[in-house]
């Protein structure tokens, strides 16, 4: 183990390595642990801090940090710390806490456990305590002036805008209530009607939905696929064949030509059918007389 022992303005002063928590370590020059985390560029860059130029490479004078990889001069990270306190205390690039609080003070970095510094200053939220008070009507009807507000007077207490509280205007100029619980008190100034409200001489107009549109949402919601009409000529079957009547006269069942028996029209293929006769003009079916045979 290293035994040197040296003041802290002294080892500030020669690059050693103090850290502000947990057994408060100290290391010497020459054995200073070293950043691991590498810069996202190399060469020269700025601190954006102070913005002045430096080696993008971390040193005892200059961090890395480890969430952007950006490089920062020790001592503008140390005013950093000291001003904004552990609360307020992150990157200034990418707003990083846990993990750049955690780089810093293994690196020497004393993070203060208090307040940032802008949250302490005296009076620094006085102006959150000034209320608005100045009467804003066209004509302000009070005797003792625009800037004058009397809560004891019903009529020239200043009611200020419920929307943005930046403008008011005294109960007798607005024709408001003198009771302090109305809600006729509350009143709204002109920019904010004008912003909450349509101008006058318009309309909202909104578009109906028409039956096609409505029809389509509905379609559209539906899981069932829509029906389509098919025309009949479109069909893949045939058409129903016609059937012809029956000549007048009984067929005497034998071709005049050939002498040979007429043939039987089959029926459609796949499904038994119907005999169909043919035209006139050419011979019928046989059929067969009321004896049972033929003539």
């Amino acid at each position: 183990l290293c035994k040197k022992a040296f003041h802290v303005d002294c080892g500030n002063a020669n690059e050693c390595l103090l850290q502000f928590y947990g057994d408060y370590r100290a290391y010497c020059p020459d054995h200073r642990p070293l950043q691991r985390t590498r810069p996202k560029e190399s060469g020269s860059t700025s601190c954006l801090i102070c913005t002045c130029d430096m080696v993008s490479e971390p040193s005892p004078q200059v961090l890395v940090t480890p969430c952007c990889q950006h490089c920062f001069h020790r001592a503008c990270l140390q005013a950093q710390a000291s001003s904004a306190g552990s609360y307020f205390f992150k990157c200034c690039i990418c707003n990083n806490n846990d993990a750049f609080q955690k780089e810093m003070l293994d690196h020497g970095i004393c993070i203060p456990q208090q307040d940032a510094s802008w949250e302490r200053e005296q009076g620094a939220y006085q102006d959150l305590l000034y209320r608005y008070q100045k009467c804003d009507a066209e004509r302000c009807r009070c005797p003792k002036g625009r800037e004058t507000s009397l809560e004891e007077s019903g009529d020239w207490e200043v009611i200020t805008c419920s929307t943005c509280g930046s403008q008011g205007i005294h109960k007798a100029c607005g024709n408001l209530s003198k009771e302090p619980l109305q809600r006729t008190n509350s009143w709204v100034c002109v920019q904010c009607r004008k912003t909450l409200s349509l101008r006058p001489g318009t309309a909202a107009v909104i578009p109906p939905i028409s039956p096609l549109k409505r029809k389509g949402a509905a379609e559209s919601t539906s899981s069932e696929p829509p029906i389509t009409k098919v025309k009949e000529t479109e069909l893949p079957f045939p058409k129903k064949t016609e059937v012809l009547p029956v000549a007048a006269t009984p067929c005497s069942g034998i071709l005049p030509a050939s002498g040979s028996p007429c043939p039987e029209i089959p029926p459609p293929s796949g499904s038994p059918g119907p005999k169909v006769s043919p035209p006139s003009s050419s011979p019928c079916p046989k059929i067969l007389p009321m004896s049972g045979s033929l003539r």
